[in-house]
């Protein structure tokens, strides 16, 4: 069985991976160890197994970038496997729905360069106002940069109008003493540290993402 995995590490500019970890031969052992590093409030609805065979996971422990947390996603996901994620959905009661189409979102990380598209409109946003008034009664949720489309960004989220977007759990100035943040001055004043967590799936793609971030 051959497991299409990709750890997106952190680097002086950007990303960190997870610490301890390399960029070799990654199974659904080191997805399990991964989690671990995480407090449960930022995994607790992240699946025990990985049920496709095509999957990248994006791991990051890097504090000075705000850019905290564990994402899974998941391609060529069975049609049975969303359609159960659906239920399960349904019983969570998220507290917020959005999808790839909205206009007003409030984004973590909004203005994050994806680092493996050399086209001029690479960045999530080169404009780094945003309407506060918009973004008011909003949960904020990834960027999602690390999902894995052809098709060059132009929003500034990284999915397809399709995606449904479920924002699960979330709190404003939230700090995990794992992870000591200073305020994020990229983020409207009542979110300058905060955490959300979620699950986003889309029929058409066949794909699920789980997240867990903190900043």
């Amino acid at each position: 069985m051959k497991i299409n995995i990709l750890i997106i590490f952190l680097i002086s500019i950007g990303f960190s991976s997870c610490q301890g970890v390399s960029d070799n031969s990654f199974n659904e052992g080191d997805y399990k160890k991964f989690k671990k590093k995480f407090p449960k409030e930022l995994i607790k609805y992240f699946p025990s197994d990985v049920s496709s065979e095509n999957y990248h996971i994006s791991c990051s422990t890097d504090t000075s970038s705000h850019n905290i947390g564990l994402v899974l996603y998941e391609y060529d996901t069975d049609i049975k496997e969303i359609n159960n994620l659906k239920k399960q959905l349904e019983s969570l009661k998220p507290i917020a729905i959005y999808t790839g189409k909205d206009s007003c979102l409030l984004v973590v990380n909004r203005y994050e360069v994806d680092p493996t598209i050399s086209a001029p409109n690479a960045t999530i946003s080169t404009n780094r106002y945003f309407d506060e008034k918009c973004l008011e009664n909003k949960y904020p949720i990834p960027n999602f940069i690390d999902y894995r489309t052809d098709e060059v960004p132009l929003g500034i989220l990284k999915l397809k109008p399709d995606f449904q977007i479920f924002v699960l759990s979330a709190n404003k100035e939230k700090i995990f003493k794992e992870f000591k943040t200073s305020p994020f001055s990229e983020m409207p004043e009542n979110w300058k540290n905060g955490y959300s967590v979620g699950i986003a799936y889309s029929e058409k793609e066949k794909a699920i993402i789980y997240w867990g971030i903190t900043w």
